[in-house]
């Protein structure tokens, strides 16, 4: 299920209006992480404006995904490898955001080096369009993709299928085989028939051998911004 790009103008000048207020958070001399899909890119093209009208300097961004690296050298965003100094501040879509912060990610295929990089962010900003923001996670119309070894993948599918619901393989339908992550890995989005308890699916699914990482991301983004018609609306995350 890779991410399907928007051609409603409505959704792209929400996502605009966040990823604008997004660059507002970011200073000269970061180490930034960019996440990958639609709405990073469009951040991107405005932080590479930043850097070229020189509003931004000395700034280091640390790319999850190949996609989003041959965008950042197109438009000569200055790129790094992650090392233990970790990013200073994460931008990155969803694919869903629930009012507490908990995500789902990885439709776009970059979920297992999104969470690295975001997991060592300082401070990790998830930019979105209204029509993200859900009640709670899972269901029917938002499979949690899970990225698994190719070795034995049958099996594992078996597994997710009797634990968590019905995993189904993410393909590449120009190359009609399946579809590969950077890392060499394969997706399934799993179909779950109601709403999940995020932390009680990722234990279950972290259990099962084969499973690299899920697309659930909790405790993880410190603030989402949400682009809606009337303006950017920001969600903090409550510290328990």
């Amino acid at each position: 299920m890779p991410e399907a790009k928007s051609s409603d103008h409505g959704t792209d000048s929400m996502k605009e209006a966040a990823s604008e207020r997004a660059l507002s958070f970011v200073e000269s001399g970061m180490i930034l992480g960019l996440g990958t899909g639609s709405t990073v890119e469009i951040f991107l093209s405005k932080l590479a404006d930043a850097l070229r009208n020189r509003f931004l300097a000395d700034l280091w961004c640390v790319a999850t995904s190949k996609r989003t690296e041959k965008e950042a050298l197109r438009l000569g965003v200055p790129l790094t490898d992650l090392d233990d100094r970790g990013v200073d501040l994460c931008i990155d879509g969803a694919d869903c955001v629930t009012f507490d912060l908990t995500l789902v990610k990885g439709y776009g295929g970059a979920l297992l080096r999104e969470k690295i990089v975001a997991e060592s962010a300082r401070e990790f900003i998830v930019i979105v369009d209204e029509s993200k923001l859900v009640e709670k996670a899972g269901g029917r119309n938002f499979p949690i993709p899970v990225e698994i070894e190719p070795f034995g993948f049958i099996w594992t599918m078996k597994r997710l299928f009797e634990t968590c619901g019905k995993p189904v393989l993410r393909r590449d339908d120009q190359r009609n085989e399946p579809f590969l992550t950077d890392g060499g890995h394969f997706i399934v989005d799993v179909v779950t028939e109601d709403a999940i308890d995020p932390e009680r699916f990722e234990t279950l699914v972290k259990k099962i051998p084969g499973v690299i990482e899920s697309g659930i991301f909790r405790e993880m983004a410190h603030l989402a911004l949400v682009g809606t018609p009337s303006g950017v609306r920001e969600i903090r995350r409550q510290e328990s």
